[in-house]
Formats: C-alpha cells, structure tokens, sequence
C-alpha cells in the first residue's frame, strides 16, 4: 500500500492505535516497539513509553494546551476526537493548538475553520 500510494505521489501513513493499557503493554513487549509509528490515545507519560508519534486525548479533557505545545515541541502531533459539538468545535479551533480533528462532522469543522 505504501509504494502504491508513493507511486501515486501520495504521503501515506499507517500508524497502530493504542487505545488501552493492555495494548500499551502488548506493545512494549515487542522487539524494536520504538520504532514501530503509533498514536496513543492514553496519559503523556503513556506517549512516551510508546514512543508515539502522535497523542489522541478525548475532546473532554478540554484544549489542553501548553501539554499538546508539550509533545508537539518534542517532535509529536496531537489530535483530539471524536469532536462532534458544534460550539466546542469553534472553542478547539480559536483555543487548541492542536494539529487535527477527528470528528463525524468534517463539514462542520471546515465551516469553522474557513469562517474564523
């Protein structure tokens, strides 16, 4: 998929989720687990021990900023999901810092983003 996707000229990522402790944990036992691209949707500390290169907190825990300047001054990009209120969405946008949006309303995403 990768070299189709080269030879299209495409950047084409595949990253593993880690969405739980237990996969954290699968993870790390793994040979060579720090070189394997990951997001990991658990604690900062948790990011790291994965070696991820991106975090995906829950939109709940607010915008979180000066965490995600954090990791993405460390070289890591930041995604909040699933992100589907529309005043939170304009509040993430304005406040956030964070590199995306993962959400079941991108329409809505685009509106705010375009219209700031």
């Amino acid at each position: 998929m990768l070299k189709r996707g080269s030879i299209k000229k495409r950047d084409i990522q595949i990253v593993i989720g880690i969405p739980s402790e237990d996969k954290l944990t699968n993870l790390i036992n793994m040979k060579d687990f720090s070189t394997i691209p990951t997001l990991c949707e658990l604690d900062v500390n948790s990011v790291r021990r994965a070696n991820s290169i991106y975090w995906a907190p829950r939109w709940t825990l607010g915008t979180q900023t000066s965490t995600v300047m954090e990791l993405q001054n460390e070289g890591r990009g930041a995604f909040v999901w699933t992100m589907d209120d529309p005043a939170f969405i304009e509040s993430f946008l304005t406040e956030g810092k964070f590199n995306g949006i993962l959400t079941n309303y991108p329409s809505l995403v685009a509106y705010y983003h375009y219209t700031r």
